[in-house]
């Protein structure tokens, strides 16, 4: 029988906030995440979840350990061009920071995330999150019109739409009422029974209680003050 490679290698992987700093923002982790898994990665204010989360797509520099992602890229050992195309077709990385791109409306905006993933995908199936989500009349709009809580809602629908191996979420609640965050938790378990594998970070309370297992980033005491 032949085993699945894990989605998500993470090995005694520790950041910096800069290659300037001499010490890592947390002790070093160690985890795997399965397709159709949904992982919390937790911790406190300033030990590095996000530049964690960067570090993954190698956004940012490992400070040691090894990140090998879908069994076959290890990060610190495969060329750019090889890690750019796995985030065009394999990996969707939600960040908490918001970009209104100037002069596209939703529908480009998605439209583009396609032409980009390189996949052929009904628009029907981003009609159907935006609906799933409660933004379905923005379609036309331009993204620089939307709300922040519309905006993050649009953002997690070009990120789904690329039917993602590996999905990456930073704070994707951080925009949303309660019932909007039903409906993404909705959208993501879709995401997952179709082999997805979710790693979120966030500090949102209630996500605990949605995900499979939590991830806990401590800092390291003897290298701060």
């Amino acid at each position: 029988m032949r085993t699945v490679s894990p989605v998500l290698e993470v090995q005694a992987v520790a950041v910096k906030a800069t290659p300037k700093h001499s010490a890592p923002l947390a002790l070093p982790l160690d985890f795997e995440l399965t397709h159709g898994q949904k992982a919390l990665l937790s911790g406190p204010s300033g030990c590095g979840k996000t530049t964690f989360l960067n570090a993954i797509v190698g956004l940012h520099p490992l400070h040691e350990g090894n990140v090998v992602l879908l069994g076959e890229c290890n990060i610190s050992k495969t060329s750019v061009s090889t890690r750019q195309k796995l985030l065009r077709s394999d990996i969707s990385y939600v960040g908490q920071e918001l970009v209104a791109f100037p002069g596209l409306t939703v529908k480009e905006y998605l439209e583009f995330n396609l032409q980009v993933c390189k996949k052929k995908v009904s628009s029907g199936l981003y009609i159907g999150i935006l609906e799933s989500l409660g933004v379905e009349h923005t379609v036309n709009q331009m993204l620089t019109e939307l709300s922040k809580g519309q905006l993050q809602r649009v953002m997690i629908t070009g990120g789904l739409i690329r039917q993602p191996k590996l999905l990456l979420l930073d704070e994707p609640s951080s925009a949303l009422d309660s019932d909007s965050r039903d409906s993404l938790f909705s959208v993501v378990d879709d995401a997952v029974h179709e082999g997805t594998g979710v790693l979120m970070v966030s500090h949102d309370p209630v996500v605990e209680s949605f995900v499979d297992s939590v991830i806990t980033m401590e800092k390291d005491d003897a290298n701060h003050e």
